[in-house]
């Protein structure tokens, strides 16, 4: 018959509640009612001291949406380089589950874009990505507004400018300016080839200077520039010599250059009237000295023949 304890735990006779040598081990094991070892992994209550997480999961088992069993110890996923979308998000792990730094912001967990908050960031948006808050607009009314790759093209559009009714400018779209009227090279001097009315007159459309061989238009040139070089015959007109004996006679102004010449340009003589300078006369004090001085003179010269006759 053996004696508990011997060190021999004897199954037939012995258990964990009768004998210490069929002691249970304290660490994985517990005695039950019916001196039966039973594990005591699933018991419900993690024993730090013997279980963890790799030895005894149902007792010690990790957070299965947020941690993982590593060697024993329960560590956290977030931090894993992965977001798990069923647990994580941009608020409780915004290291796996990080929004786009450029483009997004978190919002109650979740990312939204910033495209549309009225702000272009220039750094990660563009009228590619975000023409509600990139649109392309350059304040200028005469340009066509485009995207194009990504980047605000402003195309001039002639079109857009209204006609300032002057032909001798075009109306055109500047980039920067809007619409302007520059002068164009259609327009130019018209020299009117004529010994009375000759002359030249600048910034003159085509139409006005055709229909008489006596006309010639130069386009995009000025008066200065054809007279300049003999193209054009200098301006004419009546030159009135108001002396005396003056006359009249069709010259050029720069030619009219007596003392008392007065021009008349684009008239001829006929069509003016020359104003002569008179012969200088006698007021009636000059004319009562006058005759004073005669019949002195004729009393001393009838004097002088009657003693030459004595």
């Amino acid at each position: 018959m053996s004696a508990c304890p011997d060190g021999t735990c004897n199954p037939a006779c012995e258990d964990c509640n009768n004998c210490a040598d069929c002691a249970c081990d304290p660490c994985t094991e517990y005695c039950d009612g019916t001196g039966v070892c039973q594990p005591s992994c699933g018991n419900g209550t993690c024993d730090p001291a013997c279980e963890n997480c790799f030895n005894c999961p149902m007792d010690c088992g990790c957070e299965i949406c947020t941690e993982i069993c590593d060697m024993g110890i329960c560590r956290l996923t977030c931090g894993d380089g992965a977001c798990d979308p069923n647990c994580e998000d941009c608020t409780n792990c915004p290291v796996d589950c990080h929004c786009d730094t450029c483009s997004e912001i978190c919002v109650a967990g979740s990312c939204v874009s910033t495209c549309g908050d009225g702000i272009c960031d220039v750094s990660c948006e563009d009228c590619g990505s975000c023409p509600a808050d990139c649109h392309c607009d350059d304040g200028v009314d005469c340009t066509n507004d485009t995207c194009e790759a990504g980047v605000c093209v402003y195309t001039p559009n002639d079109a857009k400018c209204a006609d300032d009714g002057d032909p001798c400018t075009d109306d055109v779209c500047d980039a920067t300016s809007g619409c302007i009227h520059p002068e164009n090279s259609v327009c130019g001097a018209c020299c009117i080839h004529s010994e009375i009315d000759g002359g030249c007159q600048d910034r003159v459309p085509p139409s006005d200077c055709t229909g008489d061989p006596q006309l010639t238009h130069f386009p995009g040139e000025t008066c200065l520039e054809i007279e300049a070089r003999g193209d054009c015959l200098e301006h004419t007109g009546a030159c009135c010599d108001e002396d005396t004996f003056g006359g009249c006679e069709v010259l050029t102004e720069s030619a009219c250059t007596c003392k008392k010449c007065v021009f008349h340009k684009d008239e001829a003589c006929a069509d003016v009237v020359c104003v002569h300078k008179a012969i200088p006369t006698m007021s009636q004090w000059g004319l009562a000295v006058l005759t004073l001085l005669l019949l002195i003179g004729a009393k001393v010269y009838f004097g002088r023949r009657q003693v030459d006759v004595a």
